[in-house]
């Protein structure tokens, strides 16, 4: 339990920096990536596992990727009605019906992708709809890039921990029990989350004019960020299932799935740590190309095939380097919205909007992978389709290091 001190444990390291509640959010958002880390990273194996075709895991991704930005706009009529605490206890039901529902679909879940994707994808939409939202009301501009470092710090912990003690006991029990336990505990996480949520603040409830966070041709800052995360999520929606399969192909076992988050967490931990410590925030945005390129250069080693000695390579890069990718988009991406008085108002019509290019990324990269299997079939058009979505966030950084802030020359709102 955190008290008014704002969290024992969780004070270490840079959180002593950030406000009670953005510490309470952090704290939150940790519980809520342990549930997903205990499950998420094998749902695309169990579906695997009954199924042993890939066309169930394209499916069940893809309609997971529509049901997230798809909740962002539910999220969206509602605001004006309903609290930010209370979608993310929406989300949070969600997700745990959707949880229950695997355990009581069994070997039958891959017959029934597409709903279950999109119940998972709305799940998902409600609780980081309200996450993003309230993290601009427990944050200030100056500690933005303190509290994301903060929470990568620490849902990279729970991110490589969860895996692995998932992967143990799926490893180690008959046939598909373990994926059964693995499911009851994640669900019972996310009873306690429910339970922890009543704690957050909440900010006042207001009427979403959508076409606010689709104003380009009035911001072409907010443009470029726009599109800076289109071609984000290009990548991010095919590697977040794809990766893990891969290691699964290769080992054979969960168990090397949860060995490979594990030490990957703890590369990605030591890279967040670091950036936490640094002062010269506008380096991490101005260099985040150096990055974005050696991300791509690394993503070709994929098509030399996947041992063991690739995917170790391939995930020691990627777990470095990501964060300083992650770290700045998030935060230009914040500052962009609370630059000035007339987006500032306005913040969660730009999280929509964020969502919504996220989830195009995602979908596009998504339908380039269903498109290059019907050429070629098998794990070689995979890696074909990673290798080359893996200089996406070259593109991203380009486009980030040419957001200037302009709009802060604007008055107040007429």
């Amino acid at each position: 339990m955190m008290g008014r001190k704002g969290g024992g444990i969780l004070r270490f390291f840079f959180l002593k920096r950030l406000s009670a509640d953005a510490r309470r959010l952090v704290g939150s958002n940790t519980l809520f990536i342990a549930g997903l880390g205990l499950s998420a990273t094998f749902i695309n194996v169990y579906l695997w596992r009954v199924d042993h075709s890939l066309f169930p895991l394209i499916l069940f991704n893809g309609f997971l990727d529509v049901g997230i930005p798809l909740a962002f706009v539910i999220c969206g009529f509602l605001a004006h009605r309903v609290k930010e605490p209370t979608l993310l206890r929406i989300g949070i039901i969600g997700v745990s019906v959707f949880f229950a529902l695997l355990l009581f679909a069994g070997k039958a879940a891959a017959h029934h992708a597409i709903w279950l994707g999109l119940l998972f994808g709305l799940g998902q939409g409600f609780y980081w709809y309200a996450f993003h939202v309230a993290s601009f009301d427990c944050t200030r501009a100056d500690a933005r890039t303190d509290f994301h470092a903060a929470s990568g710090f620490f849902t990279s912990l729970v991110g490589m921990l969860a895996p692995f003690v998932a992967g143990l006991i799926i490893a180690n029990s008959a046939r598909l029990t373990g994926y059964s336990l693995v499911f009851a505990c994640t669900f019972t996480l996310f009873v306690i989350l429910f339970v922890q949520s009543f704690r957050l603040r909440h900010g006042p409830c207001r009427r979403t004019e959508f076409a606010e966070g689709f104003c380009f041709a009035r911001d072409p800052d907010w443009r470029r960020v726009w599109l800076a995360t289109v071609s984000f999520g290009l990548r991010e929606g095919v590697y977040a299932f794809v990766i893990p399969i891969l290691v699964f192909f290769s080992s054979k076992t969960e168990a090397g799935v949860g060995d490979f988050g594990l030490w990957t967490g703890i590369v990605a931990l030591l890279s967040y740590g670091w950036i936490g410590r640094i002062k010269r925030h506008e380096l991490l945005k101005r260099f985040m190309i150096v990055p974005s390129i050696a991300l791509g250069g690394f993503a070709c080693v994929l098509l030399l095939g996947i041992k063991p000695m690739i995917l170790t390579i391939f995930g020691a890069s990627t777990a470095l380097l990501f964060p300083f990718v992650m770290i700045p988009l998030t935060s230009v991406t914040q500052d962009e919205i609370d630059e000035s008085e007339r987006s500032s108002v306005r913040r969660a019509e730009y999280v929509i909007s964020r969502e919504v290019a996220l989830g195009v990324g995602r979908v596009s990269g998504i339908l380039l992978l269903f498109i290059f299997l019907a050429i070629f079939p098998g794990v070689h058009g995979v890696l074909i389709v990673s290798s080359i979505l893996g200089f996406a966030y070259v593109l991203t950084s380009v486009l980030i290091a040419k957001v200037t802030y302009t709009d802060r020359r604007l008055g107040p709102m007429r």
